[in-house]
This record gives C-alpha cells, sequence and structure tokens, in this order.
C-alpha cells in the first residue's frame, strides 16, 4: 500500500490508537490486572507492620514506594519499550506492520505507551502509595514534584531506548537477530542521572539556579529539564518512526531541536561577564563558546547515528542540480546543517578574534602556563572534517562490520595512540590526534589540516561510488 493509499485509510478508519489497543490486549489478562495491586497491598502490609509509629510508616512508605516506581519505570518498562520494536523485527512481524495502514504518530504512540502500559499499571499503585506518604510529610510538595521527576525521567529512558532499538533495526536491515540485551541500558543511565541530580535536592545543599537571569529552585528547573527532554525525545522518537514508516523527513525539526538546546545551555551562562567564565577561563564571547562544543558534540552523535546511503547521497546531488529544493531537503541528512552550523560558527569565532584584536587565555595550569586558544575552532573543525570522510569512507563500503571500524578508528586516533605518544613524551606528535592549544598555531593546525586534506583526497577519489559523480 502506498503512502497515497495509507493515508486515505486511515482517514476513513475511526479515531483510535490500534497499535496502542493491541498492545492493551496482549500486556493484560486478568491475572495480570489483579497480580499487581496484591503484590503492591503486600509490600504496603510489610511495611505498616516493620513501623513502630504513624510516622515513620509513612516515611518509609514514601521511601519503598518511590524506589520501587524507579525501578519499575527505568529499568522494566525502559528493557520493554527497547525490546518492542526489536521484537518485533525478530519475529518477523514488523515488516506487516510497516506496511498496515497505521500512521506514524499511532505507531509511536502506541509502540511507546503500548508495550509499557502494564508497567505504567504497576506503577501506578507504587504512584498512589507515595502520594499519600508525601500528604502526611513536612516537604510533601517538594516529594510530589520529585514524583513527576520519576514519570519524566522514565519516559525519556523510554524514547530514547527505542530510538536506539529503530537506529539498530535501521542498520542492521532486517540481514539476521537483533541483538536486544544492552539496548535498553543507555535509556536506563540517562534516566537515573535525571534522578540522581534531582536526589541532590533533597540534601538541600545546592543553591538557586540562573537561568537566563531568573532565579529557579533546583528542583523546578529540574522538572523545566526533564520536560524538555520528554518532548524532544518523543519527537525525535516520531521522527524515526516516519522514516521507517517510508514518510518524507525534512531537517526542520532537527535544525529547531539544536536551537532550542543551544539556547537551553546558554540561558545557564547567561549574564556571566565575558572573562570571567569559570575565573576568567574566557576572554571574549561566553555565547560562542557555549554553543561550539555542544554543536561539535551534535555533529559526533549525528555522524555515528546517521547512515551514509549512497543511494540517498546520490539522489541529494541530483536534486540539487535540477533545483528541486524541497526534494533536497528530504534528502539531507542530519550531520549535513550540523557541520553547516559548526562551520558557520566558527568563522564567526575567528571573525570575532580578528577584528576585536582579542586573545583568548586560559589561566595559569600547572606547567603549562597560559597559551591561546583563539585558533583552536579551526583546529576543532580540521580534525572534524578528517573524522567525517573517514566515517563516511567506512560506512560507504555497506559492510556490515562498519560500526565495529569505526569504534577502532576512533580508539586508535582519540585513546591508544595519544597514550603511547604522551608516554613516549612526543609532546609534538599529539598535535596529530588532538587539538592541543599549545606550541603555536602552526604546530596546532598544519598536523590536522595534512589530515584533513588526505581524508578529502580519498574522498574524491571514490566519488563516483558514493555520490555518482
Amino acid at each position: 500500500m502506498n503512502i497515497c493509499a495509507r493515508l486515505r485509510y486511515a482517514k476513513e478508519e475511526p479515531v483510535s490508537n490500534a497499535e496502542f489497543r493491541r498492545n492493551v490486549w496482549c500486556e493484560f489478562t486478568p491475572a495480570k490486572i489483579i497480580i499487581s495491586p496484591v503484590i503492591i497491598g503486600i509490600i504496603t502490609l510489610l511495611v505498616y507492620a516493620a513501623a513502630p509509629r504513624p510516622d515513620d510508616f509513612f516515611n518509609a512508605l514514601g521511601i519503598v514506594s518511590g524506589v520501587l516506581m524507579s525501578f519499575i519505570l527505568l529499568l522494566w518498562a525502559t528493557k520493554q519499550a527497547s525490546e518492542s520494536v526489536i521484537g518485533e523485527v525478530n519475529d518477523r512481524t514488523w515488516v506487516f506492520q510497516k506496511m498496515s495502514s497505521v500512521r506514524a504518530i499511532d505507531m509511536t504512540i502506541g509502540k511507546l505507551f503500548g508495550s509499557t502500559v502494564y508497567a505504567w499499571y504497576t506503577a501506578g499503585f507504587c504512584l498512589v502509595a507515595y502520594v499519600i506518604s508525601a500528604l502526611f510529610a513536612s516537604d510533601g510538595f517538594l516529594r510530589l514534584k520529585y514524583a513527576l521527576l520519576i514519570i519524566l525521567a522514565g519516559l525519556v529512558g523510554h524514547a530514547l531506548s527505542m530510538m536506539l532499538s529503530l537506529i539498530i533495526v535501521k542498520n542492521a536491515r532486517f540481514t539476521g537477530k537483533t541483538g536486544k540485551n544492552s539496548v535498553f541500558l543507555a535509556g536506563v543511565v540517562i534516566g537515573c542521572v535525571i534522578l540522581a541530580i534531582a536526589s541532590s535536592v533533597f540534601s538541600k545543599k545546592i543553591p538557586d539556579i540562573q537561568w537566563m537571569g531568573i532565579t529557579v529552585h533546583p528542583i523546578d528547573f529540574f522538572i523545566f529539564s526533564a520536560v524538555y527532554a520528554a518532548f524532544w525525545s518523543i519527537a525525535g522518537l516520531y521522527r524515526m518512526m516516519r522514516q521507517e514508516l517510508q514518510y518524507d523527513n525534512t531537517p526542520t525539526w532537527w535544525c529547531v531541536f539544536v536551537v532550542t538546546l543551544l539556547v537551553y545551555f546558554n540561558g545557564l551562562t547567561y549574564g556571566l561577564p565575558n572573562g570571567e567564565w569559570g575565573g576568567s577561563l574566557l576572554k571574549g564571547s561566553v555565547v560562542l563558546w557555549t554553543s561550539f562544543p555542544i554543536l561539535v558534540l551534535l555533529t559526533y552523535l549525528t555522524l555515528l547515528t546517521e547512515s551514509f546511503d549512497t543511494v540517498m547521497l546520490r539522489k541529494l546531488v541530483d536534486r540539487i542540480r535540477r533545483r528541486r529544493w524541497r526534494d533536497a531537503a528530504v534528502s539531507t541528512p542530519l550531520w549535513m546543517p550540523t557541520v553547516a552550523g559548526v562551520l558557520s560558527l566558527t568563522i564567526l569565532m575567528l571573525g570575532r578574534d580578528l577584528i576585536n584584536g582579542a586573545t583568548i587565555y586560559y589561566p595559569d595550569l600547572s606547567h603549562y602556563g597560559s597559551f591561546t586558544l583563539s585558533v583552536l575552532p579551526l583546529v576543532v573543525v580540521l580534525f572534524l572534517l578528517r573524522d567525517l570522510g573517514v566515517i563516511g569512507l567506512i560506512k560507504s563500503t555497506g559492510s556490515g562490520k562498519g560500526d565495529f571500524y569505526i569504534a577502532v578508528y576512533l580508539v586508535l586516533a582519540y585513546g591508544l595512540m595519544p597514550t603511547v605518544l604522551t608516554l613516549a613524551k612526543a609532546k609534538l606528535a599529539l598535535h596529530c590526534f588532538w587539538p592541543v592549544p599549545i606550541d603555536g598555531i602552526v604546530w596546532q593546525s598544519v598536523p590536522p589540516a595534512l589530515e584533513c586534506a588526505a581524508a578529502g583526497y580519498l574522498v574524491w577519489m571514490r566519488r563516483g561510488k558514493i555520490l555518482g559523480i
């Protein structure tokens, strides 16, 4: 069924999420409906029997129910979410679902909440116990906010683990069984990090946070950050689901996400005087130096997760030649606008130093002393372009071990070789592997420039196979 017929059929059927209903039917049975409240009730009775006083009971009930809810949402539900798509692939039913009339948004919501519906059902009883305990606590409102954070952290973990599953499915292309034992760990780690940071609020040692010049209580800022992360996690999952269901995607939402992420982090450094960020760490524009490393990290993230589909790249070149800009945007991989953003920001930073004559220094650091950072953005970009060429060449081969070769390359380039050179006290040779801001502009820029030129030459030699030109 083509896309037009799929959309026509979707409009004719009643407004209902068939994927969510299917998951509910599969997850709930009369026995499972009874088991969860019975187990939570038994645990509550055990806590009541162990508590000598009512105050101790409610305090212990809050701790136990909060830990259980965190365990259910961050571990159990995240594992279910990560296996929802991979399980369909391994059972050979994912292709039939992709050919059905279910819309991308219904598939996203149905998989995200349907596969974890029983975990949410069980966590709901823990939430009820937690809320009851919070009503009898002196800091009950703060505890209720923490419960909201647990829910948001779980939602972020579910969406991110499912996104990783879709990436694995996309790379595997149904060439065999797809592993599903460790994908969910990334979502678990991220969710636990959110809760670990938020838990420090109860220690009452964290001062109020300044964001865009506004004083925000730490727990309120964590909730704001978790809502932001949950929104973009679900939006990213929806985009990837559209791509998996063969709908057209443009990089518009990705660009909006990048801009909002820069605004988020710049809000934390807003109002800091230039030259006093981190104790005279930087002398220059705080906004530029906050945005630059974020864009670089996002570029590497897209390089590692996006596929270098030679067919899509050839379509992009052909559509640009024909000036079919809308179709060209559909064929544009996410790493392209991100690299363009890094290059634009680098030009702004170099131009600012050139016009203002500002020299950016680190403070004295042990035996290194002071050194300039003015050329550092250019050096980082040269390493980035080198890695772009190497990763693109590896991925364009279509080898099933491409990810393994990329991991070996990154470990050698940024881990093993620099360590060997450091032990050998070959300080100047480090400029071939790390953007080290010492020893002058020539030593900083020439080695990565030569490596970038070599990678560019290899890409040019294989341009016919990659781009068809």
